[in-house]
């Protein structure tokens, strides 16, 4: 069976008080499934370790999506 993915899009740094927030939210909302992290503006991925995966909701979508837009949200 296929476990769905996580991928969210962040346009900060991975040191910065935006990228606390997701892992953050990620921590909060804790469950099975993976997340992803594409950081393009320092041009590289980030698997986050198991501690982030999240639990995936129609709620947690709609808190995602408001903070980091539907465009850099994706469950694949």
């Amino acid at each position: 069976k296929n476990t769905p993915r996580l991928a969210i899009r962040y346009f900060g740094n991975a040191d910065d008080e935006g990228y606390k927030r997701l892992l953050a939210t990620c921590s909060y909302f804790h469950g099975v499934v993976p997340v992803y992290v594409a950081l393009p503006k320092e041009k590289r991925n980030v698997k986050l370790s198991p501690e982030y995966s999240i639990e995936w909701s129609r709620d947690v979508c709609e808190i995602l999506v408001k903070e980091f837009g539907i465009e850099n949200v994706s469950l694949f």
